[in-house]
């Protein structure tokens, strides 16, 4: 889709936006004035159930009930492990199919560690902005305003060695 002017065009330049929700996430190109959704999955959630760790018998016309009440498993993070997983390939498949000069990930605070471990090293690399908070279900032009508001509050992105060395030629100064 046709990114309206107001917003980054990403000309000369191919993105990969990167949302993540809980266990589920999305992933867009943005590239020479469109962005478009390549890919996306979801996890299911584990189910619960009440009987966990439940019995009874029976004796003498009787119910005896004998068991542990509902014993929480660990389904929620084998759930996060799973996502973790999945997330893990399809980055590098999107990283395979198109060339990417740069990420921008959206996630919910409680994953930031753990959805930077899954990271490939030449993704990450690429990586410029990093946004906390669950934009999973948000048009992707918000996400665009997001981008286009972190960068004018002023961050600073590392420059490398060699724009180093052209600005202090250009600047008439010696570092």
């Amino acid at each position: 889709m046709k990114i309206t002017e107001k917003l980054p065009q990403f000309e000369n330049e191919t993105a990969l936006l990167v949302v993540t929700g809980k266990q589920d996430a999305v992933f867009y190109i943005a590239q020479n004035g469109e962005v478009n959704a390549v890919e996306s999955f979801k996890v299911d959630k584990p189910k619960y159930t009440d009987l966990h760790g439940h019995f009874e018998t029976r004796a003498h016309g009787k119910v005896t009930r004998a068991g542990s009440p509902y014993e929480p498993t660990d389904l929620s993070d084998d759930a996060v492990r799973q996502f973790l997983k999945e997330l893990e390939e399809e980055l590098k498949n999107v990283s395979r199919h198109y060339a990417l000069d740069s990420l921008y990930i959206f996630y919910p605070s409680h994953m930031k560690n753990r959805i930077s471990e899954v990271l490939p090293p030449k993704l990450a690399r690429k990586q410029q902005i990093a946004i906390e908070g669950n934009f999973y279900e948000h048009h992707p032009f918000k996400l665009l305003e997001r981008i286009q508001k972190k960068n004018s509050s002023g961050v600073i992105k590392p420059i490398t060695a060699t724009a180093q060395k052209i600005l202090s030629k250009i600047k008439g100064t010696k570092k």
